[in-house]
């Protein structure tokens, strides 16, 4: 099974395949059996794994090993939720000079064409109940994926992740309008948020941060209707000019925050400050001394309450 030459030792394949079996169960017990036997060394293992050509598309080899995984998993530890995120690449091709082809063309699901891709569609399983995570699939677009091909491509990921026994309880995307024109096909609701493969029910929701961008964005662009009352964007602009000097109350507080640019917008912690537990009392602060109008305790009221929603939805 091992066979000593001067450098070391040559491991055959059938003893890198027990002793990566050995390794997925747990890697704290393969080193303990590591320091008993004559094992390869977790580098060496590694290399084994290289190897591996994870190609997009729904790769079986991945489903095989987490399926050998999944035998240590109790039940709790199978519910999951699948994250999918597309996001836009440069398009540029790559030739795979070990493996001899190009990479980077258009491999939809449905379809592969000799078109650079322009996207990437990402999935990826998150536990529930449990710390752990297993990217599952990938795809290489030429254009953003819509209507009946994005439909296909989260149903196929679906059903190959329910084959191996996993319980997905929640799908998770973001707000892009692929996404949501999806939700909508799903007939996906405020009254019902949910949508059914293989007639397992599925509850559908949108990535918090996302959310709570979205939320800065409509707070500062119209008055919303909170708690009867109205809030309105200039009052926390007054405070932010008023709380300036040494000692500030909310000082991370910047221009940034008050008229971000494209990429501040895309930055959830320039959201998340805003709407802070920080902000809220500083405001409140200021009410009670007078600088701010007795009017803008909605908008502190409103502040406040996205602060607890983010941290409870995003805990």
């Amino acid at each position: 099974m091992a066979t000593r030459i001067p450098q070391g030792f040559r491991y055959s394949k059938e003893l890198k395949q027990l002793a990566l079996t050995i390794y997925f169960f747990g890697p704290r017990a393969y080193q303990f059996l590591k320091n008993i036997l004559q094992l390869p060394s977790t580098r060496t293992l590694r290399r084994v794994t290289e190897k591996i050509d994870i190609v997009p598309g729904l790769n079986y080899v991945i489903f095989e090993s987490f399926n050998f995984k999944l035998n240590n998993f109790k039940d709790d530890a199978k519910y999951c939720v699948l994250y999918i995120k597309e996001m836009a690449i440069k398009t540029i091709l790559f030739y795979n000079l070990s493996k001899d082809y190009i990479v980077r063309f258009n491999s939809s699901f449905d379809q592969k064409t000799y078109e650079p891709a322009n996207y990437v569609l990402c999935f990826m399983l998150r536990g529930l109940n449990y710390n752990w995570k297993q990217p599952v699939a990938y795809y290489f677009i030429k254009n953003s994926c819509t209507g009946l091909q994005l439909q296909n491509t989260i149903f196929a990921v679906i059903s190959k992740i329910q084959s191996i026994s996993l319980n997905i309880r929640v799908l998770k995307t973001d707000q892009g309008s692929n996404f949501i024109e999806f939700a909508k096909k799903m007939n996906v609701s405020p009254q019902r948020p949910y949508f059914f493969v293989n007639k397992k029910k599925i509850f559908y929701v949108f990535n918090v941060p996302h959310l709570l961008k979205s939320t800065r964005n409509n707070f500062f662009k119209y008055h919303l209707t909170f708690a009867n009352g109205i809030t309105e964007k200039k009052h926390f602009v007054n405070f932010y000019k008023s709380d300036q000097g040494l000692n500030r109350l909310a000082p991370k507080l910047t221009d940034a925050h008050i008229n971000p640019g494209p990429f501040q917008k895309m930055k959830v912690r320039y959201a998340s400050q805003i709407f802070s537990a920080t902000v809220a009392a500083g405001m409140r602060t200021c009410i009670e001394g007078g600088i701010l109008s007795p009017t803008a305790e909605t908008t502190v009221m409103f502040i406040d309450y996205m602060d607890k929603l983010f941290r409870v939805k995003n805990s």
